[in-house]
Formats: C-alpha cells, structure tokens, sequence
C-alpha cells in the first residue's frame, strides 16, 4: 500500500462503500523490481508465478545510468 493514498482499512472501508452502492473496485497493482539469481541473459522465468513466460517482461538490459529513468 502506497501510503499517500490511506491504510489498508481506508481501501476496505472504499470497497466496502463502493459495493453498498453496487458497484465494483479494481486494484491495479504494478510488480517491479524481480530478481534472478545469475546471468540475467539467462533467467529462468518458471520461479515467477504467475508472470513465468519471457513475454510478460521487457528485453534484457543492463542499467547503465541509473539517474536516467
């Protein structure tokens, strides 16, 4: 949870308020920062689950300049 944005009470008493009133709440959650023992060239991407095929991430790369986003 970002806290910026509450307390994970704050998000259960909007859902809660949200479906009162008929209606759905969708999280969308970003997962970063996924680590991999060894060469990243090589990564076994079945240790990720659910996102366990290359297509779910970028190419490899290395950082070069971790100051340009």
């Amino acid at each position: 949870m970002n806290e910026h944005f509450g307390t994970a009470e704050d998000l259960k008493a909007l859902t809660k308020a949200a479906h009162d009133r008929g209606m759905l709440v969708m999280i969308d959650v970003v997962a970063n920062n996924f680590a991999s023992v060894g060469p990243g060239a090589s990564t076994n991407f079945a240790n990720f689950v659910p996102f366990n095929k290359k297509e779910y991430f970028h190419p490899f790369c290395f950082i070069e300049d971790y100051n340009n986003p």
